[in-house]
């Protein structure tokens, strides 16, 4: 069947066989020299379990304490930049989950190692409402490591004029992400439509994309330009100057997980086989998002693991204690087994004692005795 006779068809009402037939009809032919086969998993399934699942729940962690260091420890209110950041954690739990369901719907496989028929309506849904999350997220992130700046950097004006373009930026990137991902989502939910619609086509599908890549690598490149200038004039001592320079050093990670997108992106422009390479553009994402929200709230850590010093002396005590105790245990049973062999060498010694050898003479005996004796005294002290 030519993929083009699938538009004058209609699902519903198939005769059964005819879907039977069509079930085993993947969603491209296959290359040259390819066999499909349905069964095959993704081939990079497992990287974006590693790299997606871990880097989602290092960056719970850095917003668990920061929640913690500023809440429970300095006793302050949480603020508008706390809630962006708890908010742009549940769009990154959000999103890993839904990528993840994306993996039984094609995600990162070959499209002629997927049937045509499992492009059902949910899952293109499910599909296209990732790339909506991770544009929310992305813009959640943006805007909680802009205020991060903004607490650094409010005493200088230049720093706070910048800032504020920042936020105009971010604003400019995600309004129309997020309605070319409604659009997507209204236009490409039917089998029919992704196959045969130009604006679910590949081309139209990595135009925006490409599109967005750059936007988004310009804005971060500007927003991290922001710090740059600014880190090394920064009134503090030497040792929070180089953490922060540690901080800013792990968002220049973010940056480069962006352009990283960017090429990725730009090499594979119209690729038909869409859901292999969407795969990667997903984990750079990923990274990308999850290690910018760490470093917003990296600057909490000191102060958290500061209060957090004599619960870890407490553990340490402990567990000296609980060795030195498992060292003297040990000691006693190894006292009680040499006094055990004493023992028995003192019997042993006795029995000989009662049947003596007749050149052994009365003096050597008592000597012997008494010598036993002493040793068996000592051991049992």
């Amino acid at each position: 069947m030519d993929p083009s006779q699938l538009s004058q068809l209609d699902l519903n009402n198939l005769d059964p066989s005819v879907l039977a037939a069509l079930a085993n009809y993947p969603a491209l032919p296959p290359p040259n020299g390819q066999v499909s086969n349905f069964d095959a998993p993704a081939p990079d399934a497992t990287t974006l379990w590693v790299l997606g699942v871990g880097s989602t729940v290092v960056a719970f962690c850095f917003v668990v304490m920061r929640l913690w260091a500023k809440r429970v420890i300095q006793k302050l209110r949480l603020s508008w930049d706390d809630f962006a950041c708890i908010l742009a954690i549940i769009a990154a739990i959000a999103h890993e989950c839904v990528t993840l369901k994306n993996l039984d719907y094609g995600l990162g496989k070959h499209m002629w190692n997927i049937r045509a028929l499992s492009f059902s309506t949910s899952g293109l849904l499910t599909m296209t409402a990732a790339n909506l999350i991770v544009s929310i997220n992305m813009f959640l992130v943006r805007v909680s490591v802009l205020a991060l700046y903004h607490r650094l950097f409010e005493v200088y004006h230049t720093s706070r004029k910048l800032i504020y373009v920042g936020y105009v930026l971010s604003v400019l990137i995600v309004v129309p992400e997020v309605g070319v991902s409604i659009a997507r989502m209204a236009k490409c939910n039917t089998f029919i439509a992704s196959m045969m619609d130009p604006y679910c086509g590949a081309e139209s599908t990595s135009a925006p994309v490409i599109a967005f890549a750059v936007a988004g690598v310009l804005t971060d490149l500007f927003i991290y330009s922001i710090a740059i200038t600014r880190v090394r004039n920064l009134q503090v001592n030497r040792t929070k100057k180089y953490y922060l320079c540690f901080v800013f050093a792990m968002g220049f990670l973010a940056c480069v997980a962006g352009v990283a997108n960017f090429i990725f992106s730009a090499i594979h422009f119209a690729l038909t086989d869409q859901l292999w390479f969407a795969l990667w553009v997903v984990i750079f994402k990923i990274l990308e998002a999850n290690i910018a929200l760490a470093c917003a709230c990296a600057t909490f850590l000191p102060a958290f693991f500061k209060a957090q010093k004599p619960i870890i002396s407490s553990i340490g005590s402990a567990l000296r204690i609980r060795s030195s105790h498992g060292s003297s245990a040990a000691s006693k049973t190894s006292k009680g087994s040499v006094s055990s062999e004493s023992r028995g060498t003192r019997d042993s010694s006795e029995n000989n004692l009662i049947y003596p050898p007749k050149a052994l003479q009365l003096d050597d005996l008592m000597r012997t005795e008494k010598d036993m004796y002493r040793y068996d005294s000592r051991i049992d002290v």
